[in-house]
């Protein structure tokens, strides 16, 4: 059973951003389109993304030029960490997590 990943939370990047996302996760997984990130009032649309029930994927192509993936895994109690790199810049990677939240299984 997927993670539910729906709703609007935070998560904290070791480089410095803290990337809020509102998310209208599908049952199957899957999340694009009318999911939001933002920044600094910088702002993207999620897409190419999915949740399972052991990791998450996503793009955010943010409004100031980069585009960002994301990747993570949920440990067992549910917490969400990873790691994101710009698209074209994949060697320069930070590392992410969300500490005010967990995540269950979709309902």
């Amino acid at each position: 059973m997927v993670k539910d990943v729906r709703g609007t939370w935070r998560l904290k990047q070791s480089n410095g951003p803290l990337v809020t996302l509102n998310i209208n996760e599908d049952p199957d997984g899957t999340f694009a389109g009318n999911s939001t990130a933002q920044f600094d009032g910088i702002t993207g649309t999620i897409d190419d993304a999915r949740a399972t029930d052991s990791e998450i994927t996503f793009r955010v192509p943010w409004s100031n030029g980069p585009v960002g993936r994301y990747t993570g895994r949920f440990d067992f109690q549910g917490r969400l960490t990873g790691i994101t790199f710009a698209e074209g810049h994949p060697d320069q990677q930070a590392t992410w997590v969300v500490d005010e939240k967990t995540f269950g299984p979709m309902q």
